[in-house]
């Protein structure tokens, strides 16, 4: 589940072109990079279906590539070029969007694009999100399918006092359990928090939990987290 207005002011000032869109395309949510990219407003925006921003000549692709995401309930990934409404400009993107349930119960998508030379392979979708999430000054971080913590962005890594060359600042493979993230929360909110986070891993539903970060100094900060898969 995704809380649309909170993940909104998040994602205002990602360097990153950023936008929400429901299950009928409907752009319901644009940043501020994506704004000066189009030159249109909140309120342009939000009269378009998303795919009215991709150029027209990459425009079925990825159209078709994204009912093929809808249909199947796997991320969207595609490289095209963003455009003005009277395409006057264009900026190549290589772009990834997964779907997500909104707390009305609705289907609302997040898509985040990078800029990729011409030419250049495609960068794993992880290469996405990891500059979309380091970008962020909150602290936000990814776990495997298998509940492996994997990867932190550079706000959350400062706070924990994790050295520059730390496997989690980069998703580097390495072996782990689970659970081992529970290291970094504080010690009284781990068993409540383990028993949580095994069964979202478990079931694959998801499911609020709040629990107390330890930093570098010994401090704590407080986060109310919804797991989700």
């Amino acid at each position: 589940m995704i809380d649309t207005s909170v993940l909104a002011a998040l994602l205002e000032y990602s360097p990153n072109p950023t936008w929400l869109a429901d299950s009928d395309g409907r752009c319901i949510y644009a940043n501020q990079e994506l704004r000066e990219i189009t030159a249109l407003n909140a309120g342009q925006l939000g009269d378009l279906n998303w795919l009215e921003l991709v150029a027209e000549e990459d425009r079925q692709m990825s159209s078709t590539l994204w009912q093929e995401a809808l249909i199947h309930h796997q991320p969207y990934r595609a490289r095209f070029s963003l455009c003005t409404r009277d395409c006057a400009r264009v900026s190549a993107v290589d772009a990834v969007g997964t779907g997500h349930i909104a707390p009305d119960g609705s289907e609302v998508w997040l898509f985040t694009a990078v800029s990729t030379p011409s030419g250049k392979e495609l960068p794993p979708i992880e290469a996405n999100l990891q500059v979309t999430l380091n970008a962020l000054p909150t602290q936000a971080w990814y776990a495997r399918g298998f509940g492996t913590l994997s990867f932190v962005n550079g706000t959350t890594a400062d706070y924990l006092g994790l050295p520059s060359d730390h496997p989690l600042r980069f998703a580097a493979d390495f072996e782990a359990r689970w659970d081992t993230h529970l290291a970094f929360l504080h010690p009284e909110d781990q068993p409540t928090s383990e028993r949580n986070w095994a069964e979202q891993v478990q079931t694959g539903r998801p499911r609020d939990d709040q629990f107390r970060i330890l930093g570098a100094d010994g401090s704590t900060v407080g986060l109310s987290r919804e797991l989700s898969p």
